[in-house]
């Protein structure tokens, strides 16, 4: 007999894919889609909970509905007269392709989905790589007996510090809804965020050292297990209910105004949004309740969720709102500012009721109003907004942890800080020289009232040398003003803030300056050429190639859909911007690029006579929707020859940064690419080269400014007096070999004002002194 063997790893592949036969969700057919309902009144609304449809929405409510539908199903749909927008054309398609991707897993944790093993695996690893500052703690069992896990994480203890569980406490969790995958990676991103960087990263080190962090990847272990090996959209838990049907709605069967009404959870336990038979009748629940109330330093709290991309706090249960809105509010919406700074993604934020549902029995609900102590309690809706919903793919897990770690970094810093201190708005890549800098920061009072008097900006012009300092000037709010002394241009500006709290807590912005500190540079700066497109004269658009069959380039006012921004960037009234076809349609694809490319040019601009022109726009690219995403790029091409050779500036994509839709700002020097002339153009090509990918870009508040240092004598001449002697070269070498490292009449090797002085420039000085 001949015994055929086969290779280990051949073997195991024939495994994988049996097991994945086997784990086949035999609920998702072919032909199956997701649809967007509209209905329109409480009879449609009946009717539709008479289909018994799998609803991805969060609730059922008149308004825009999300539901998982067959062939036969959107037959129903359509006889009842309810119009629909097609979200996913071909459910079965993208669940294939998921369960495809782990065969092919990726090196990095979070290049896929992770089973509930491997996730646990994963904590466990930080827990052993760093037992200093890691421990995992067994919180309570499931109904089917798995274990919940939560990763404790915090500084060691010391003198001078609290010690741990007396520290501030934030919990953070996940996947209490079993289908709503993202969730979990979020959790461990913080988790391997905050142990990667203890060692390397000051902030990260003082922030861990202050605070107790408690995160829980999965608090619903049976239903996730149930989601990889039976039924993907599984959302409860796996208890089986009296009357057959299995599983409670965890997060409607917290304590809090449970059970308050029947339209913000069910009494039907066969109902997605089952309550349970009381309050706390779950094992998760009350295992997440015993821990709450176990370590009431807890002062923030997260309940990850997806999707619709919103930041959530109470109330769920009644449209009334908190005694504590106005902290809410203010934490919520500056998280909404970080996540949207990360890759364009706009997060709405406000209370649950009002902002998506009504929602009783909730975990945010009880965990803020049914304890003693403050804890600021949220939940966030992460991506996207119902392109791909509860599947969302793989490529998206590293850009969601991206946009939503500043923003859960925020809370934690609000829970366990006596003060936050920030500046207002982005550091800036330059100042004007010779004018006065006025600098903007905020100083938020959290655990303690800000000590008035006491806030500082600690400043220099140059990269040595001692700090000035000036008093931080109230403006209005929480908002302080600082205004420098005017900078000699090319000089670095170099800046940090202090302020200190009534409970003795001092804090620095950055948190280790001056260590670390803000830097900017003072530079004259002229505005050569702008334009909002109100109107958009001179600006073309075609070119040779082009060969798009839809979304064409035009000025217009864009309607927003989830691909294309619902308005211009201009700031203050602007309506017009560029975008490739601003129409919204019927659907998310139906005036998108298509079946090429769509060129843009701008006129041809005169640079010849500037110094160090920069030019400069605000632009938008989505190519991360629809059924192939990810397959094309932006581009950004600048000529000196009026169009006859193109050098490429900028390219957007195919996946990344920039390429999920947002207003975002980019800037080039025009010297890195070509010689300045007076027949510069810039074009902007916004291509559709794959099968089923959704292509919208846009443009708006163009701008060229020329940037420099102006010599107010003559090149060389660094004393002053209008002449280049011998009695230049010891000042010149003092600005080749020390700091600021800049002046302007040191730069003598043209094209002037690079802001750079080298051996080019000596040499060049030395030809002076030759030539007399």
């Amino acid at each position: 007999m001949q015994i055929i063997r086969f290779p280990v790893a051949i073997f195991s592949c024939f495994i994988l894919f049996a097991q994945l036969a086997r784990a086949a969700d035999l609920s998702i057919k072919p032909g199956d889609r997701v649809v967007r309902v509209q209905v329109t009144s409480e009879l449609q609304l009946k009717q539709l909970e008479g289909l018994d449809l799998d609803v991805w929405s969060h609730d059922l409510h008149v308004g825009p509905i999300d539901v998982h539908v067959s062939e036969s199903e959107l037959a129903e749909v359509t006889r009842l007269g309810m119009p629909f927008e097609v979200l996913i054309p071909d459910l079965k398609a993208l669940y294939d392709a998921e369960r495809q991707r782990r065969l092919l897993r990726g090196a990095g944790p979070f290049d896929d989905y992770l089973p509930l093993a491997d996730m646990v695996s994963f904590i466990n690893g930080l827990a052993a790589a760093r037992p200093d500052l890691c421990e995992v703690i067994d919180i309570g069992n499931s109904v089917q007996g798995r274990d919940i896990w939560v990763l404790h994480i915090t500084g060691p203890n010391g003198p001078g510090v609290p010690p741990s569980g007396e520290r501030a406490g934030v919990f953070y969790h996940g996947l209490q809804h079993c289908r709503e995958w993202i969730t979990g990676p979020v959790v461990l991103y913080l988790a391997n965020y905050l142990v990667n960087n203890y060692d390397s990263d000051p902030c990260v080190k003082e922030l861990v050292d202050r605070t107790d962090f408690y995160l829980a990847p999965c608090v619903n272990p049976d239903g996730y297990e149930y989601t990889w090996t039976t039924q993907r959209l599984w959302r409860k838990n796996r208890r089986l209910n009296g009357d057959g049907s299995f599983g409670v709605d965890l997060n409607r069967n917290w304590g809090y105004q449970w059970g308050f009404d029947n339209s913000g959870s069910s009494p039907t336990p066969s109902s997605d949004l089952y309550r349970g038979p009381f309050a706390f009748s779950e094992p998760e629940t009350q295992a997440l309740r015993d821990f709450v109330l176990a370590h009431p330093n807890i002062r923030a709290y997260m309940d990850y969720h997806s999707y619709s991309q919103l930041i959530l706090w109470p109330w769920g249960y009644t449209s009334a709102v908190t005694p504590h809105q106005a902290v809410f509010d203010s934490v919520g919406q500056r998280m909404r500012e970080l996540i949207l700074a990360v890759h364009g993604q706009n997060y709405v934020a406000g209370p649950i009721n009002t902002t998506i549902y009504p929602a009783n029995g909730g975990s945010a609900d009880w965990v803020y109003g049914g304890n003693a102590n403050l804890i600021l309690a949220y939940s966030i809706e992460l991506r996207d907004t119902g392109t791909y919903g509860f599947v969302l793919p793989a490529e998206q897990i590293i850009p969601t942890c991206q946009e939503n770690l500043p923003a859960i970094l925020h809370l934690s810093r609000w829970a366990s800080a006596g003060l936050l201190l920030e500046p207002d708005g982005e550091v800036p890549g330059s100042v004007q020289a010779g004018q006065p800098v006025e600098l903007l920061v905020t100083i938020s009072p959290l655990q303690e009232a800000y000590v008035p008097g006491s806030g500082l900006c600690y400043y220099r012009f140059g990269a040595s040398g001692a700090f000035g300092s000036i008093p931080l000037a109230p403006v209005s709010g929480n908002l302080y003003s600082a205004t420098l002394p005017a900078p000699p241009c090319g000089s670095p500006v170099e800046y940090y803030f202090s302020a200190a709290g009534d409970g003795g807590h001092v804090v620095q912005s950055p948190c280790d300056a001056p260590a670390h500190v803000y830097e900017t540079l003072a530079i004259e700066s002229s505005v050569a050429y702008e334009t909002t497109f109100e109107p958009s004269i001179g600006w073309t658009v075609g070119d040779v190639g082009d060969n798009a069959t839809t979304g064409i380039w035009g000025a217009m006012d864009p309607q927003a859909t989830a691909a294309q921004p619902g308005d211009d960037h201009t700031p203050g009234g602007g309506l017009i911007c560029f975008v490739t076809d601003g129409r919204a349609g019927s659907s998310v694809g139906t005036y998108d690029v298509d079946g090429g490319k769509t060129t843009l040019k701008s006129p041809l601009l005169d640079l010849s006579d500037m110094d160090d022109p920069v030019i400069g726009y605000w632009r938008w690219y989505s190519n991360n929707q629809g059924a192939a995403p990810g397959a094309d790029v932006f581009v950004v091409d600048i000529s000196s020859n009026g169009g006859a050779n193109w050098v490429n500036a900028e390219t957007v994509g195919p996946s990344g940064t920039g390429t999920t839709g947002g207003w975002l700002y980019h800037e080039f020097r025009v010297l890195d690419y070509v010689s300045l002339s007076s027949q510069v153009q810039v074009r902007f090509v916004a291509s559709d080269l794959g099968e089923g990918s959704i292509v919208e870009a846009a443009l708006d508040d163009f701008s060229v400014r020329d940037m420099g240092c102006t010599c107010p004598t003559v090149p060389g001449d660094l004393d002053g007096d209008g002449f280049v002697t011998g009695l230049d070269i010891g000042g010149f070498v003092s600005v080749l070999m020390t700091a600021p490292y800049y002046h302007p009449c040191a730069d003598i090797v043209g094209p002037r004002n690079l802001l750079i002085v080298d051996l080019d420039d000596l040499a060049a000085l030395v030809d002076v002194l030759l030539a007399g």
